[in-house]
């Protein structure tokens, strides 16, 4: 069977499932947005999103097949459906734009590249042991948020302020790795507990700690060009390691702990001018 395609007569009245049984795939024509809404089976082969957009109301049930997208595709997760998994294939995944809004959450089993804007209006978007790159902007309603484990990483790159708040799950407030690498004027500010346990980079731009940022024990802050402003990390038990190493010089600000209490400070390496 070739393979086929999903436009503009594909209905989109509440009480229709979607089955794809084709093992040469099904794509979405460019151009034509398709929602989904109300269940999602992939019985054999792929649904390939490619540069449209998909948008999810009901279930999903992958089986062995994948989700793919192109470097501009959307995807819009709704309903109130446990998902699981998002069923990318293998191997890192870059895309436009992804929405949630669905308080049961999602998971990213990938590492993903988010071009365009992330918006988590409801549920969280999980990447434990994973990495998500933010390249665009984020916005967070009230009952969005991010959810990491001590081996995740979370890189903001792009250009200009970042948008909302970094707003982390209360259960999922760890992460292995931040990385600051946005734009000399970028900016991204996180106002929620989130705990460092291995690596803060402050590569780029400027991370607005107005609460939260707190350091684990044996963590290292390593600044070679970007800042860390408003205020300094909490340490709640032991010391951190800060790293300068610029290749310029550069001022000391709030990467390092009170000056009142040294006893947070671990080691201290200064490399470059």
């Amino acid at each position: 069977t070739a393979s086929q395609f999903i436009g503009n007569g594909h209905p989109t009245v509440t009480g229709i499932n979607t089955t794809i049984d084709n093992s040469n795939g099904v794509s979405l024509i460019v151009g034509v947005p398709a929602i989904i809404t109300t269940n999602l089976t992939l019985a054999d082969g792929n649904l390939n999103i490619g540069n449209g957009s998909l948008t999810l109301n009901g279930t999903l049930t992958p089986g062995a097949n994948n989700i793919t997208i192109g470097s501009t595709g959307s995807i819009i997760i709704n309903g109130s459906a446990t998902l699981g998994s998002f069923p990318f294939p293998a191997g890192t995944q870059s895309f436009a734009n992804f929405t949630l809004n669905n308080p049961s959450g999602i998971t990213f089993s990938n590492d993903v590249t988010i071009t365009g804007v992330l918006t988590l209006t409801d549920g969280s978007l999980i990447f434990n042991d994973r990495t998500l790159r933010l390249n665009g902007t984020l916005s967070v309603g009230s009952g969005g948020d991010l959810s990491s484990n001590s081996s995740s990483t979370l890189i903001i790159g792009g250009t200009g302020a970042l948008g909302s708040s970094l707003n982390f799950s209360g259960s999922g407030n760890t992460l292995g790795t931040l990385t600051m690498t946005r734009a000399s004027t970028g900016s991204a500010e996180i106002n929620s507990t989130v705990t460092i346990s291995s690596n803060l980079n402050l590569s780029n731009g400027e991370l607005i700690n107005t609460n939260g940022l707190t350091m684990a024990n044996g963590a290292t802050v390593t600044r070679s060009g970007g800042t860390l402003t408003n205020d300094r990390p909490d340490v709640p038990s032991g010391a951190y390691n800060v790293v300068y190493n610029p290749g310029i010089s550069i001022n000391t600000g709030m990467e390092l702990p009170d000056p009142a209490d040294q006893t947070h400070l671990n080691n201290l390496t200064i490399s470059g001018p």
